[in-house]
């Protein structure tokens, strides 16, 4: 459990069970000039600013330095965020990360209340009617919209990806779709009424997925799509990113049918693969079809507020001829963390870090541009990720990056990488990692 200080009030209550007046009484024993009169930091500093000003303080210390999460710049879908210490303090809470799944509602209240605020911030982020609670990860949740959109247009076996999508979600999402025969056709770079867009035949499509951001971190305008698709008859899905929300125009204002999203940047640590978080919003009048679970709001026999599970169309609930999905659990301890975050961070707080997203990213392409053998090849907005093509084989500059402390991009194809920063950057991380760069690409290649 991460250290919490007592309050004011906190701090005399044990004074006064000590019968002291002063917290300095209780280090009066010792000599004055081994007490440490203050820590050498500028007034009014943040919690993330004073983590890292001691992990700065510790990388010298330590034989065995692992890499702290500034040093690193691999993203790929799963990200380094700053993790409030209350976020983890709660999400550690006995009573929470030791409970059943809540079937007894008079025995789970804290359970239910928590996946209700859940679905209502992460509603109010997506501006969209309804959102469950949950699904294992961005993948699944974008693989079950796929299957529910093929469900309201069954006779459809089409469906069309705009944007570049992350190559694992496409693996899950083609094996989900696997026994309904659907095919899939991409769409990499577009624009409404482009040449390119304009030829299609969305008549021939169940649903259309847009992504944006995309795995490249591309942001896309996504604004009259959705008539487009809707006048072909088909489903208009968007699958995003919740912190990408809090400075974009959502999809819910977007015309969205269904919005799924990895709720991992939300309180929830790059944890070796998991446990992390399927996003899945939609509009009420797909509620009936919707996967996984809903917590709703109701009275008791008193009149008193509490909660229940709803609308329960998973296959434990009902008969598996009619379930919506085979899915069979949830990451609920992953949603309480993710509204534990949002709580706590509020909408300045995520507005903050989601321009840290963007104007991190643009330091980045603007100085790395002016380093020889390094170059963008996409312009406009990027949030997150930012795509570099190479003179030099990729994994050799990530090999070379390791060995000067840099966990550095995911090699992409054998001359691109993928390169990822957030808030966890500082300015003197980017331009540390800038200068590495530059020496890799000066120095000679080894020979093989």
């Amino acid at each position: 459990m991460d250290f919490r200080g007592l309050n004011e009030s906190g701090v005399a209550s044990q004074l006064k069970t000590l019968g002291l007046t002063d917290q300095r009484q209780l280090f009066r024993r010792l000599p004055q000039d081994l007490l440490f009169p203050s820590f050498d930091l500028p007034e009014g500093t943040s919690e993330q600013e004073l983590e890292s000003h001691f992990r700065r303080l510790l990388q010298g210390m330590t034989a065995h330095g692992s890499f702290p999460p500034q040093r690193s710049f691999v993203g790929g879908g799963y990200y380094y965020h700053y993790i409030p210490a209350s976020v983890n303090a709660i999400g550690s809470d006995g009573s929470f990360s030791t409970a059943y799944t809540p079937y007894q509602a008079e025995a789970s209240q804290g359970t239910l209340q928590a996946l209700f605020e859940y679905q209502t911030y992460t509603a109010e982020l997506l501006k969209m009617d309804v959102v469950n609670a949950s699904h294992y990860d961005g993948a699944t949740a974008l693989a079950e919209a796929i299957r529910l959109a093929q469900g309201v247009h069954p006779s459809r076996k089409k469906v069309l990806v705009l944007g570049a999508l992350n190559p694992e979600y496409e693996q899950i999402c083609r094996t989900y779709s696997e026994p309904l025969d659907v095919e899939f056709e991409f769409l990499d770079d577009f624009l409404p009424g482009t040449p390119t867009f304009s030829t299609i035949d969305l008549a021939l499509f169940f649903a259309v997925v847009a992504v944006t951001p995309d795995y490249y971190g591309r942001v896309h305008d996504l604004r009259g799509i959705s008539q487009l698709v809707h006048d072909g008859g088909a489903l208009f899905i968007v699958h995003t990113d919740p912190l990408y929300c809090a400075i974009f125009e959502p999809p819910g204002l977007l015309g969205a049918d269904i919005v799924t999203a990895e709720g991992q940047p939300l309180g929830i640590p790059v944890s070796f693969g998991g446990p992390y978080l399927g996003i899945f919003a939609l509009r009420n009048s797909l509620i009936r079809r919707m996967p996984g679970r809903l917590a709703g709001e109701t009275k008791d026999s008193r009149g008193n507020r509490m909660f229940v599970l709803t609308l329960s169309t998973r296959e434990q609930h009902i008969r598996r001829e009619k379930a919506a999905s085979n899915i069979c659990t949830n990451q609920g301890l992953m949603a309480l963390r993710a509204l534990a975050y949002m709580a706590v961070m509020g909408s300045p707080g995520m507005t903050r870090v989601a321009q840290a997203c963007v104007e991190g990213v643009e330091y980045f392409r603007q100085q790395l541009e002016k380093i020889p053998g390094y170059t963008v090849p996409s312009g406009g907005t990027h949030f997150r990720e930012l795509l570099v093509r190479t003179t030099k084989p990729a994994r050799h500059i990530v090999e070379a990056l390791k060995s000067r402390g840099f966990q550095g991009g995911i090699p992409v194809s054998p001359q691109e990488i993928l390169f990822s920063l957030t808030e966890v950057h500082a300015l003197r991380d980017i331009d540390d990692f800038l200068s590495a760069l530059a020496e890799v690409g000066s120095e000679a290649e080894p020979s093989v």
